[in-house]
């Protein structure tokens, strides 16, 4: 019985806690809003180096892109 009486408090601690927002959050940050993960603020120069780092673009183009961005 008291077993049953803590398993029950502990939802109901767990329940109120995420409503909150003290509940676990996501290792990787909450999901892109509106203006994509990088919102306002995203510099051109580290989406680039993301993408290359995915593997989306060669070192060719890399290096091109960067040239480029670096000249303006």
């Amino acid at each position: 019985m008291l077993i049953l009486l803590v398993i029950l408090i502990a939802a109901l601690v767990a329940g109120f806690s995420r409503r909150r927002g003290y509940g676990y959050r996501h290792p990787m940050g909450p999901p892109p809003g509106p203006m994509g993960r990088h919102g306002a603020s995203g510099s051109a120069l580290q989406i680039l180096e993301e993408r290359f780092a995915r593997g989306e673009i060669t070192e060719d183009e890399f290096r091109s892109a960067r040239d480029t961005l670096l000249k303006s």
